[in-house]
C-alpha cells in the first residue's frame, strides 16, 4: 500500500512538474516532458509537437484573418453611416 501511495504521489508530482514547465518554459517543453514521462518515443513526441505547432500556426493565421475581416466590416459600416449622415445633411 505504501509503495502504491508513493507511486501515485510521484506520478502526481511528475504531472505538476510538467504543468509548471508548460507555464514557465512554454508549451513545447512541458508537452515533451509530459510525453517522455508517459513513455512516448522521441519520434512520436516530435511528430505530435510538429502537428501541434502547425495547428497553432494555422489557428493564429485564422484568428488574424477573422480579426481583419471584422475590422473591414466595421470600417464599411462606419463609412456607410457617414455617407448616410452627409446625404441627410445635404437634403436639409
Amino acid at each position: 500500500a505504501t509503495e502504491a501511495r508513493n507511486a501515485n504521489f510521484t506520478s502526481m508530482l511528475d504531472g505538476v512538474a510538467a504543468r509548471l514547465a508548460t507555464i514557465e518554459q512554454g508549451w513545447e517543453a512541458g508537452l515533451r516532458m509530459q510525453m517522455r514521462a508517459q513513455g512516448y518515443t522521441e519520434e512520436q513526441i516530435d511528430e505530435l509537437v510538429n502537428m501541434e505547432t502547425a495547428y497553432r500556426d494555422a489557428k493564429a493565421a485564422q484568428d488574424e484573418k477573422n480579426r481583419a475581416e471584422r475590422e473591414a466590416i466595421a470600417l464599411s459600416k462606419r463609412q456607410a453611416a457617414e455617407a448616410a449622415r452627409k446625404a441627410k445633411q445635404e437634403e436639409a
